[in-house]
């Protein structure tokens, strides 16, 4: 997960994660059947609720690696989260810092403006067809 944690926003692949979280999964799964009583050890359910948290995020992250979702995008979910952190770049952002803002805290928030970036893409597509139609 350190792999994906460090690589740029613009770069990460959201089928990446999933594919990887189900990956680590099914780890998990073999090792609890290999490894009997590791349920009672602390290391491996720290592991497991990594893997379940990681996962859990993995539709949220879908969300703001929608194209739609700008840098605008973002600023705005900063300022409603009250997760200011200066200036907002896509470029040099990645998925540790991502999951530093503690964005599942504020999901219904987030979710409210991705979608909102997308009805704004569709509003822009349309008015460059009817842009396009009057010339």
């Amino acid at each position: 997960m350190k792999d994906f944690a460090v690589m740029s926003w613009a770069k990460l692949d959201a089928n990446s994660l999933i594919q990887a979280a189900e990956k680590y999964e099914k780890d998990i799964k073999k090792l609890s059947t290999k490894l009997p009583g590791c349920e009672s050890m602390s290391p491996f359910n720290k592991l497991k609720d990594t893997i379940a948290g990681f996962k859990d995020s993995l539709p949220l992250i879908e969300q703001l690696k929608h194209p739609s979702v700008q840098e605008r995008h973002w600023k705005r979910i900063m300022e409603e989260t009250g997760k200011e952190t200066g200036e907002v770049n896509l470029k040099t952002m990645n998925l540790a810092k991502v999951f530093e803002l503690e964005l599942q805290n504020y999901e219904e928030k987030v979710q409210e403006i991705c979608v909102e970036a997308m009805e704004e893409a569709k509003n822009e597509e349309n008015i460059l067809k009817i842009e396009t139609a009057w010339k």
